[in-house]
């Protein structure tokens, strides 16, 4: 498990987070479990067809048997870059991107400049994130310390002036 949202919506269908890192990279989750001396042995690991294999290797390389599920796929309706075109025009104040799939999917959408999204301030959920962001040449104006949409709100709130860092 990765983070303290997963970690809630476990906890409201009756789960328990036996494990969390405390930083929420997949990375961080390998580094726990050798830690701690936990090696599953057979692991269902449902993704996206998108997703980063830093997991699935490092259980594999633990070990570990691991059934990959695709569970979900990222598409855009055909629309959707006119609508963040339209939006930008309309002034955006905060980009969020919560992974590099929302950077890399944004770009593409805007024909590949990163010239709209930098006219407004970025916020990056994490540094993989933040790594994407500045292969793409997305401005990096603020990087969150928590990998959560609460650090992310956090981060623009701290920025914006309204709460001093915890």
């Amino acid at each position: 498990m990765n983070g303290p949202s997963t970690a809630r919506a476990l906890a409201e269908i009756g789960i328990t987070a036996d494990a969390m890192p405390d930083r929420y990279l997949a990375s961080a989750m390998i580094e726990l479990l050798k830690q701690d001396g936990i090696v599953p042995n057979n692991v269902l690991f449902p993704r996206s067809e998108i997703g980063r294999e830093t997991l699935a290797n490092g259980l594999k390389e633990m070990g570990s048997s691991i059934d990959e599920v695709v569970a979900y796929s990222t598409e855009s309706p055909e629309d959707t870059g006119d609508l963040a075109r339209a939006a930008y025009e309309e002034g955006i104040d905060f980009t969020t991107f919560t992974s590099s799939s929302t950077v890399r999917n944004l770009v593409d959408l805007l024909g590949g400049s990163p010239d709209l999204i930098n006219a407004s301030k970025t916020v990056m959920m994490g540094p993989i994130t933040a790594e994407t962001a500045k292969e793409l040449n997305v401005n990096i104006d603020i990087q969150a310390e928590e990998q959560s949409i609460a650090g992310i709100v956090e981060a623009i709130t701290v920025h914006v002036g309204h709460v001093s860092k915890r």
